[in-house]
């Protein structure tokens, strides 16, 4: 963070990391992404800000070799493919010779908060946010081509190979943009214990509107997100440990996680135990 006068400036980079274990294929799932983050802060007074901000999320092509249509039918370059396809056609060529889908992402958002500092025993301050924030998502894969044609009208366990890409495809990120409008409030505090030990807390509410999103079977209009632990410092290091939980996933917080294939997860319960170390210089 850098001030000059009553101004500020915050710019933070984060790389994150994805790594998925699944029953059918693509059995092992790897998402890598990368976030760029500006954030300008105007200081009304000692104790309140507001600020306006803009979160870039820029997923890594992902592909796949291999894609089960639910749990019935398995088509791509593995071994436990039943059916693979192969096709001439000059947009498929990045594809190669052993890709069976490749995919792309994209995530903006731009936020404007503002933030009152306050001395009280229940938290140390709070913050009232309003954002609106852009997905986009692309895809690429013959699959396509199995919702027509010779292909499409024979019969597997009783369905045609186009009925099943159909509704598998149905399944996939669309690729029309889609925006989440959100409001939220989130309250801080830390309570000092004894010596050098506190307790923290941070505890995040929002709720959202999507718009343009074609909803594949049901999802939630907000979500809860509880950060607390204890903290102890000495000198310029402080060691954290803490558990994280959200109510429903990570919807409305990591906009770019959430799209029709991963839908589904977005109604359970999430959490995580996070044990940090910081260097202030």
């Amino acid at each position: 963070m850098v001030f000059e006068n009553d101004f500020g400036i915050i710019f933070k980079e984060n790389n994150y990391s994805l790594n998925i274990l699944r029953d059918t294929h693509p059995k092992i799932v790897t998402s890598t992404s990368k976030s760029n983050y500006i954030e300008i802060l105007y200081l009304l007074s000692f104790d309140r800000f507001i600020s306006v901000s803009k979160n870039n999320t820029l997923a890594d092509q992902q592909s796949i070799d291999c894609y089960t249509f639910y749990e019935s039918i398995t088509v791509g370059f593995c071994d436990d493919a039943q059916l693979t396809i192969i096709n001439s056609k000059e947009k498929y060529l990045p594809l190669g010779n052993n890709k069976l889908m490749l995919i792309d992402g994209e995530n903006k958002e731009y936020r404007i908060n503002y933030t009152q500092v306050v001395d009280n025993i229940f938290f140390d301050d709070f913050s009232i946010y309003l954002s609106y924030s852009e997905n986009k998502f692309d895809w690429l894969s013959p699959i396509e081509e199995l919702t027509s044609g010779f292909i499409s009208n024979l019969t597997y366990q009783g369905q045609t190979i186009g009925a099943l890409a159909k509704r598998e495809i149905r399944r996939f990120p669309q690729r029309e943009s889609y925006f989440f409008s959100k409001i939220g409030i989130s309250i801080n505090n830390d309570l000092p214990i004894i010596n050098n030990l506190s307790f923290f807390y941070h505890l995040d509410t929002v709720y959202f509107k999507m718009t343009d999103y074609f909803v594949a079977t049901q999802m939630p209009d907000y979500n809860l997100k509880l950060k607390m632990g204890l903290s102890y410092k000495i000198k310029d290091l402080k060691l954290s440990l803490s558990g994280l939980f959200y109510k429903n996933n990570l919807i409305g917080y990591s906009d770019l996680s959430f799209n029709q294939k991963t839908e589904h997860h977005f109604a359970y319960n999430f959490g995580s135990i996070n044990l940090e170390l910081k260097y202030f210089f």
